[in-house]
């Protein structure tokens, strides 16, 4: 191995298959001459520092076996967000500057439970790895989430998320599968991730909370509404396995997609209106769900927060709403859990998601 590696590999053992990949693609780098060095990750370093000193050490590809928390982990230590990010780059809405080292392409291998990110990029578990070592590099966003807990700046941090940051039930789901550690590893590896919305069956009928949102389109400008909802999410990419769609989006549009679950809390209601929900997910639907309204603001003002998007909404309607915006702002009357691409973190007041239009290079053999 030479002292300057052309590949960094991360690696998180905890899943079956990531072994038997990894062995499989040292031997094809070894078998083509390409140097590499390899990390492990671990519970209290999940991915940030390594990619961070890899990236450092100079490699000028980075690929990360395992799923979409390793490589949340991976692109916040790419990106220098986070204590374990030191050094790295700080993280940036914009592609590098002129001059600057450019970030290692970022070559996910998924072994994880739902792989959206690696999805969103064309990329599956059955993907050859001699296609991943061909594949186009293209530039994809990420987001920057500001996570707050109270006042002050010692109860503010920030991190990278990839395919959703989201408030609310769907958090609380994700608590619920880290408790319920059988369900993930059961059924074939294609279908695992249908343990996500079974461990969130209990909550379809939790009362929703209520969070005034601010979502910006432009520079200064935007919408702001009270909102009354099961669930707040701000995604990059289509959010779910091909051919399902949560978001209208491509992973490298440069926005991201406000999407608020708003069903009806009555027995009969509710589920009607969480088969419109899962209706609007299938092929051919376009991630359905008419424009979430507000009241137009502009930076700086106050004005009179619009009313209860889910009571407005009235008997039949749809229960989501959309809006695209560049920023959004989430500011629950009591605080909610936050989920960043399946990490859950309770007690948050405060959640701010901005798209960094092009900040990372993947490799990406078709953008979903």
């Amino acid at each position: 191995m030479s002292a300057r590696p052309r590949w960094g590999i991360v690696l998180n053992p905890i899943h079956p298959a990531a072994r038997s990949r990894v062995r499989a693609l040292c031997a094809l780098l070894d078998h083509r001459g390409i140097a590499w060095e390899l990390a492990l990750t671990t519970p209290v370093r999940p991915g940030a520092a390594q990619a961070a000193r890899l990236a450092a050490r100079g490699v000028q590809a980075l690929a990360v076996v395992g799923g979409d928390g390793t490589l949340r982990a991976c692109a916040q230590g790419l990106l220098g967000c986070g204590e374990d990010a030191a050094a790295a780059a700080p993280p940036s809405s914009a592609p590098e500057a002129p001059g600057a080292a450019p970030l290692p392409v970022l070559v996910p291998i998924p072994t994880g439970t739902a792989n959206l990110f690696a999805g969103a990029l064309g990329i599956t578990r059955r993907t050859p790895l001699e296609a991943l070592l061909a594949a186009p590099v293209r530039r994809v966003d990420a987001g920057r989430a500001e996570l707050t807990r109270g006042r002050g700046d010692d109860h503010r941090e920030t991190r990278i998320f990839l395919t959703a940051a989201g408030m609310g039930h769907d958090a609380r789901t994700i608590m619920r599968m880290r408790r319920r550690t059988a369900i993930r590893v059961l059924g074939h590896a294609g279908t695992r991730w249908l343990a996500y919305p079974l461990a969130g069956v209990p909550l379809l009928g939790a009362a929703p909370f209520t969070a005034h949102v601010r979502w910006e389109a432009a520079e200064g400008a935007g919408e702001e509404a009270s909102v009354r909802a099961w669930s707040l999410l701000a995604g990059l990419g289509p959010g779910l396995p091909a051919p399902l769609r949560a978001f209208p989006g491509r992973a490298d549009d440069g926005a991201l997609d406000l999407l608020a679950c708003c069903p009806r809390t009555s027995p009969v209601g509710r589920w009607a209106d969480w088969a419109a929900v899962a209706a609007s997910a299938l092929p051919g639907r376009g991630a359905g769900g008419p424009a979430l309204r507000g009241q137009h603001s502009r930076a700086g003002e106050s004005p009179e927060r619009a009313g209860d998007a889910a009571a407005a909404r009235g008997t039949g309607a749809h229960p989501l709403r959309r809006a695209r915006a560049r920023t959004v702002v989430v500011e629950p009357l009591t605080p909610q859990p936050v989920q960043l691409d399946g990490e859950a973190v309770p007690g948050i007041v405060r959640l701010r998601a901005e798209a960094l239009p092009g900040a990372l290079r993947a490799a990406a053999p078709r953008i979903r």
